[in-house]
């Protein structure tokens, strides 16, 4: 389109839908990139504290400018005549970097998938501040109580640089804790968005998602039990609560999901919480990349045999 006086916006989306086709062109929104070799020079050069943190104010925006100052003058016309010479560009300003912030600590899980402490952000200005991006405890189906223990274990390594062994012990502690919520506290947030046909009470047809058959349990137990005038059925559209039950109840049934702040009390003495399946869910799946990104070693509290070689 040629150069433009319009503004650009980066937009931050959840999950991996930042890409995607246009008019047959595959595009993606933005991408970013990490000098901390510039930054590591900038610190040895001067003689400063390994962690920016302990900088002063005075050296932080010292360090802004000079890290500016490379993405102005080496970073960008260096990748700016690499579009014009190996892409034959007549526009090499397509591509152009800008700092954003200059991070202290950082969790990199996978694109766009992070957490980092900002310590000097746009403007310049000195801060001290977690962002995350992309990451479950920032979205919006993820208990309150669930995303407390998240970011508990996520601030534990940018902020207090927690080791694997800072990492277990309060993971072991979390479970305990998790094994006590109730069920508001531990429920996924859903959106029932297709009904799918129920071939029969409780039973459902082939290929069915979880929160469909979650929502079609819940209304037939519920006019099955005659509490349909107590509690609102569940209708295509609702934000629900889902989690995961027991199969060894009366219903054989494995997932419930209910109306927010509706969950019947008679459903008390007819259903445990799966509390494995939910630590699973919630955390476990949740934490893998985390380990990857950190190092640290595979550890499940429900399992307590498992350790590190040094422990021996």
């Amino acid at each position: 389109t040629g150069k433009t006086e319009e503004w650009v916006y980066d937009i931050e989306v959840d999950d991996d839908g930042h890409c995607f086709y246009a008019d047959n062109i595959l595009v993606h929104n933005s991408q970013f990139i990490s000098i901390r070799c510039i930054t590591d020079f900038f610190r040895r050069q001067n003689n400063l504290p390994e962690n920016l943190i302990d900088w002063s104010d005075e050296w932080k925006l010292k360090l802004w400018k000079y890290v500016e100052d490379f993405v102005e003058n080496d970073l960008n016309p260096y990748v700016q005549n690499l579009v014009k010479e190996k892409y034959r560009s007549e526009n090499p300003g397509v591509l152009r970097y800008s700092l954003e912030y200059i991070a202290d600590t950082g969790i990199y899980e996978s694109k766009k998938h992070y957490g980092v402490r900002k310590i000097v952000s746009e403007g310049p200005e000195v801060v001290d501040k977690i962002k995350y991006s992309g990451i479950e405890l920032k979205k919006g189906n993820v208990p309150p109580m669930v995303k407390e223990i998240l970011g508990d274990i996520y601030g534990g390594v940018l902020t207090k640089r927690w080791k694997s062994d800072d990492f277990r012990k309060y993971l072991s502690a979390a479970y305990e804790k998790f094994i006590r919520l109730g069920v508001d506290e531990i429920a996924f947030w859903k959106g029932y968005g297709t009904e799918r046909e129920s071939t029969g009470f409780l039973e459902m047809m082939k290929g069915t998602t979880g929160i469909a058959k979650a929502c079609t349990f819940y209304n037939q137990i519920i006019d099955k039990m005659g509490l349909g005038k107590l509690y609102d059925h569940i209708l295509v559209g609702d934000k629900v609560r889902f989690l995961y039950v027991k199969p060894s109840n009366k219903f054989a049934i494995n997932v419930l999901a209910y109306k927010p702040d509706q969950y019947p009390k008679e459903f008390g003495e007819i259903f445990q919480i799966d509390y494995d399946v939910m630590w699973e869910k919630l955390i476990i799946n949740t934490l893998r990349n985390f380990l990857v990104a950190t190092g640290f070693p595979n550890f499940d509290p429900r399992n307590m045999n498992m350790m590190e070689i040094d422990d021996l």
